[in-house]
């Protein structure tokens, strides 16, 4: 769901589920959307993974957003709400997709290994922790635990992106609500800078 800043009220709407999982978009959909009492102040966020549902970010490209990526740091977004012309959305909380592949890795896995096939299974690389999905359309490796853009949210922009997927409803309720607290979460790249200049030009 997306936050829109300087609005009231919980508002939810259509959610458009695509075919495979290569490319994020977002896109407020104006169809079907009614109001869900108090809380904050959200619309849908149109998630769509490959070519269903075009029609939700069919745009003038004039009139599009900035969508942010998630790998700068929090100087870096600064620097780009400062200087670019255009609005710009953050994306403030959630699972951030690390890598997909439009293949059933799992599935090749247990075949290889002659193991139990599962849709969706925890991983560890080294340190790090993610969370591998895979349905017909392919395989998305996430990084766990949950991005908390919390310090984002005062920002001047456009929209607030959240993405709460495998929470229980309680949880994703006080997501809405902006309390990430009651869920294992990290600050992503918000304090490390992952992009060097090497030289001019």
């Amino acid at each position: 769901f997306i936050q829109r800043r300087g609005t009231q009220g919980l508002e939810v709407g259509e959610v458009a589920h695509g075919r495979g999982l290569g490319r994020l978009a977002a896109a407020v959909v104006g169809r079907n959307r009614r109001r869900c009492g108090d809380g904050a102040a959200l619309v849908v966020l149109g998630v769509l993974f490959g070519g269903q549902h075009r029609e939700a970010v069919t745009a003038d490209p004039d009139d599009m957003d900035i969508i942010v990526s998630t790998d700068i740091t929090e100087e870096e977004i600064d620097e780009i709400i400062t200087k670019t012309k255009k609005k710009v959305s953050l994306f403030v909380f959630g699972l951030i997709s690390s890598l997909y592949s439009r293949r059933t890795l799992l599935t090749s896995h247990a075949k290889h290994y002659n193991i139990k096939k599962e849709n969706q299974k925890d991983l560890n690389i080294q340190d790090k922790k993610f969370i591998s999905i895979e349905n017909e359309f392919g395989t998305v490796l996430y990084h766990y635990p949950y991005f908390n853009g919390k310090r984002l949210l005062n920002k001047d922009v456009n929209y607030l992106f959240y993405f709460p997927i495998l929470l229980e409803d309680a949880k994703v309720l006080e997501v809405a609500k902006n309390n990430f607290d009651c869920i294992p979460n990290d600050f992503g790249f918000l304090d490390t800078k992952t992009i060097y200049k090497v030289k001019n030009n």
